[in-house]
Parts: C-alpha cells; structure tokens; sequence
C-alpha cells in the first residue's frame, strides 16, 4: 500500500538549523516538500537534506534567495498548498545592514506573501519569526505574550549585538500583517525563543554558540543568557506543522517551554556535565536576578504539548555537538592546548627576529603560503586577525590598511574559489579577536592568526579560541623565522582535526 502523500509545501532557508530539521518532519508525515536554498550546489548545505528519509520521492531542492527579483518565489510556490518561510538574513557583520539584512528580510517576506497571492492555491502560510520582535526594550517586563511588540526607537538608539535582525524581523512581520490585512492570505506567525536540541546541519547552529556557551567559554554571549527562554527544536517544528494543520489557528503563537536566569542555567549545567568547568558567578549580574516569561498559553489553548523537558533539549545539543566535533568532549582538552603551548612559547620567541623594513613582503609571502594552506587542506572557513604587539607607532602598518588588504584579499579568493562561508577579520586587540572567533561556526577546521600583542598572553588566548573547536595542535615551523619583525609574534596555525 502505498505511503500517504500531502502537499507540496514550500520550505525557505532549508538548509538551515530550523528549516532543516522542519523539512525532516515533514517528510515524515508524508508531504511532498519543495526545500529553498541559496545554492542547490552546494553539497555541504545540500547533503544532510537529500540523505533524510523519503528525500528520493517526497523532496525537491529549489534555488531562491530572498535577495533575488520580485517574483523569485513564483515558481516554487505555484501549485503548493503551504508554505512555511523559515529563511531570514543573518549577518551581524554586516556595513550595510539596512540594505543587507534589513530590506531582503522585508522585501523577502512580502515578495513570498505576492507569489502566495499569485499562485491562488496556498492555503495558508506560517512565518518562522522571533523572540526579538517581542521583547527587546529598555526594561523588561516579568512576562511577554503576543500582544508585545519590541520598542524599536530603542532598538535604533542602542544598537546592541543582533540589532538589526530584531529590526528586520519586526519590520518585516508588521508589514506582512499589513499586506495580508488586503490580500486575504491565511497568514500565522510562530514567535520561538532560544532554540536549542539535535541538529543534521554539519555546522554549529548559531543558537546553540550562545546556548552553550557556559560549556565553550564564550563569555560574550553570557548577557544573552542572562533572562532566558528555551524551546526544543523538534518541537518548534512539531509546533509549525501543528498551527499550519489546525483549522483554528490564527494570528500570532508563542513557543516556547522553559525560562531560566543565567545562573539557573549555570546550576543545571554543573550537575548535568561535571567534565565541564561550568562558570557560577558573573560580573555585573545580579544573583537574584528573576526569570522573564515567555507564555505559550495561546498555543497550548489550540491543543499543542511540548514533549521535552529542559535538560532532555541540552542533552541532545550536547550530544549531536560531540558526534559532530564540534564541542570539546571536557574542560581538560582546552587546558591541554594552553599547557602545550606554554611548553613551546619560549622556543617561539626565539625564532621571531629582526627584519622591520621587510615586513610587508614577508607578509605577502605569508598570505600565498597561507593560501597554499588552505587549498591543500580544502578548508572553506579561516579567521584572520591582526594585532598590533606595541602600542607605539610602527612607521610600515599603522595608519594604513596595508595588513588588512591582505587578508581581504586572502577573504575574497576563499569566497570566490571556494563559494564560501569565510569570515576574516584585521582587529587591533585580542580580546576583540576571541570575540569574532566565537561568532565562527564551530566546524572551522582552521584559524590563522597575526599576531598576538605578547608572547605572555598567547597562552590565554589560545585557550579562550579553544572554545570554539573540538581540539588543536600548533604549528608554527612553516613560518620564516628570520625575516619577520621582532616586534611581531610568529604567524600561528591553529588546526582543528577535521
């Protein structure tokens, strides 16, 4: 007897965290899927879609990108009966956000919204949107629901880490409530919180870079966890396939299962991993701090039940993580890689010599060696930094952009040759650069690094950039030792196992 078969439905930003694992629910509840990705080629993005369950007879994979021509989407949605758009533009780096992050989010949705209208066959279509557009205000509130809507004037004024996706997201569905008002569109928003639990992209999700970072030592992201909310994976996507389902949903849903403070999680962490040295205080917050609720009542009044309970989500993020490589196994391989290192920093020093007036060349010789590297490694992620060691003027690099055309130009041959993801970076003080690694996906087979401001503090450094890969080893004998200036460190070669 042949298996029930239901759709098409539409999935954008498949290849992603979220769409990813909505795309395997939905196969397995027998729909026919048209999956959206920037880049069909890319077999990176594109294997852990086609290797799913019932992927030969139930999956398509489509080109659209929500920066392309109006009507992009027309031809993937015609004929479907949903679609669920899960694709949002997410660089953070981003000089120009109002037209790299902020426009596509807005123009992206509303263009889909248009192809929906065209196409006079979809039934209704649910936007994956996001905790942002709740509750991003100067004072939080003891409790959120859907009514709440975050303080943009706030937003614009701060401009804290992530602003610009709170602003797209927010713009974006306002204004889709907007057009669908006229254009009689069943339209339905879910709102998640932080996402955590399995994944089946080869990457690490960015999400779980701050949900875990109480285990990798990205204090960076600790203020994010400060008043927290949490939803498991699989259920936000049970929870998108139910409201698309139900016939009385409508407007928008909150999904999220557990709140938490910063130092609840911390105590649940503790116990749960001891093999971790999980952090117990934090700077500047306060011990007493209370939860902020996000509440799912909406949702659970439909009929919807959260299956997983707060540490069953950690433990299959933590788990899929060590199978992927992706997190160190225990706190003791990070201290490892700092005590070698130490063992070796003196013989490291010694080999930095004289050579001032030649630099540059030899930092020119240092990119072709650095790109052979790579391509012989078959890398497609590098960080490059550049840290001045002494305060003082240096006559060659400072006031210039010199270095940093270096790197770029190491950036631009890694996009063009290898299609990307590269994120490199020229930063002038280390703390800033351990806080661009810990943005790095944590697949990163390699950092390279340019040099430190001392041999002291190589050590510590290494350790905080240790985080963000499963384990390392240093190397550094490709480097020429006589003709790079004293008053830099040696050009390292931080080296994840793949």
């Amino acid at each position: 007897m042949e298996k029930e078969r239901k759709g098409p439905v539409v999935v954008t930003g498949a290849s992603g965290y979220v769409g990813s694992w909505l795309v395997m629910k939905l196969l397995q509840k027998g729909y026919e899927v048209r999956a959206t990705v920037r880049d069909p080629t890319n077999l990176k993005k594109v294997k852990p879609l086609l290797d799913l369950p019932r992927s030969n007879e139930l999956l398509s994979i489509w080109k659209a990108d929500l920066n392309g021509i109006e009507g992009s989407f027309d031809e993937v949605i015609r004929g479907s009966i949903g679609v669920f758009h899960v694709a949002t533009p997410m660089n953070f780096q981003s000089k120009d956000p109002e037209n790299e992050v902020i426009q596509p989010a807005i123009n992206g949705l509303l263009g889909i919204l248009r192809s929906c209208k065209n196409a006079g066959s979809v039934k209704r279509v649910i936007f994956t949107s996001s905790a942002g557009t709740v509750n991003v205000e100067e004072h939080q509130a003891a409790a959120y629901d859907e009514t709440c809507w975050s303080d943009l004037d706030f937003v614009n004024r701060v401009k804290m880490t992530g602003w610009m996706y709170f602003l797209s997201k927010t713009l974006a569905e306002k204004a889709a409530w907007e057009f669908v008002k006229d254009n009689d569109i069943n339209f339905i928003t879910i709102i998640p919180t932080l996402v955590v639990g399995s994944f089946i992209t080869s990457e690490m999700p960015p999400s779980l870079i701050t949900a875990l970072s109480l285990i990798t030592g990205n204090d960076a992201h600790y203020s994010i966890l400060k008043q927290i909310q949490f939803v498991h994976l699989d259920d936000l996507c049970d929870a998108h396939i139910f409201l698309f389902e139900h016939p009385k949903a409508n407007g928008r849903y909150i999904c999220s299962s557990y709140d938490s403070t910063i130092y609840g999680l911390a105590e649940m962490l503790k116990n749960r991993y001891p093999t971790y040295a999980i952090p117990q205080k934090f700077k500047e917050i306060d011990p007493d701090i209370k939860c902020v609720s996000f509440s799912s009542k909406k949702l659970m009044e439909l009929g919807f039940k959260y299956k997983y309970t707060m540490e069953e989500m950690f433990d299959d993020a933590v788990k899929t993580c060590r199978e992927k490589k992706l997190i160190p196994l225990n706190t003791e391989e990070i201290v490892l890689a700092a005590e070698k290192f130490e063992e070796n920093k003196e013989q490291i020093a010694a080999n930095v010599t004289a050579g001032a007036s030649e630099i540059m060349g030899v930092l020119q010789a240092r990119v072709q060696a650095l790109w052979a590297r790579v391509q012989e490694s078959g890398t497609t992620m590098c960080l490059v930094g550049y840290i001045r060691v002494e305060q003082k003027e240096d006559p060659l690099l400072s006031r210039n952009s010199s270095l940093e055309g270096l790197t770029q130009e190491l950036g631009r041959r890694l996009t063009v040759e290898h299609g990307g993801p590269t994120l490199f970076t020229s930063s002038r003080q280390s703390s800033l650069l351990v806080r661009t690694a810990s943005k790095v996906p944590l697949s990163v087979k390699h950092i390279y690094i340019h040099p430190s401001q001392s041999q002291a503090s190589h050590a510590r450094y290494i350790k905080q950039l240790m985080a963000h890969i499963s384990s390392i080893n240093i190397s550094h004998n490709w480097v020429d030792p006589k003709a790079i200036s004293g008053r830099y460190s040696l050009l390292l070669t931080l080296m994840g196992r793949p």
